[in-house]
């Protein structure tokens, strides 16, 4: 654990007790009630929800055809081109690439 004297001097960090913590941050509602916060106000945070909504809007705007909840089985690649399996049907994309990491499980 870093102790507060660990940290460069000047960096401007300061601890938030544990009712400030639950009241700013309701995501650590459940923290246990001995634990201090660390408040460090240049930290960068990004919310990966956000995130992927984003380029799913994105893509949708760009003419992208996004299938919410689908769960892809399978990914096929042959000469004809990729078809994309899901529980329910299956289909060619029209144009645009898989990423290469893209397969099936």
């Amino acid at each position: 654990m870093i102790g507060l004297d660990q940290f460069p001097a000047g960096q401007p960090v300061t601890t938030v007790d544990i009712d400030e913590l639950r009241s700013r941050f309701p995501q650590h509602a459940g923290v246990p009630d001995h634990y201090t916060g660390l408040w460090d106000p240049g930290a960068g945070v990004i919310r990966p929800e956000a995130s992927v909504l984003a380029a799913l809007d994105a893509a949708r705007r760009a003419g992208a055809v996004v299938a919410d909840g689908a769960r892809v089985t399978a990914v096929e690649e042959g000469s004809a081109g990729v078809l994309i399996h899901t529980l329910d049907r299956g289909w060619r994309p029209k144009t645009g690439q898989l990423p290469p990491r893209c397969r099936s499980r």
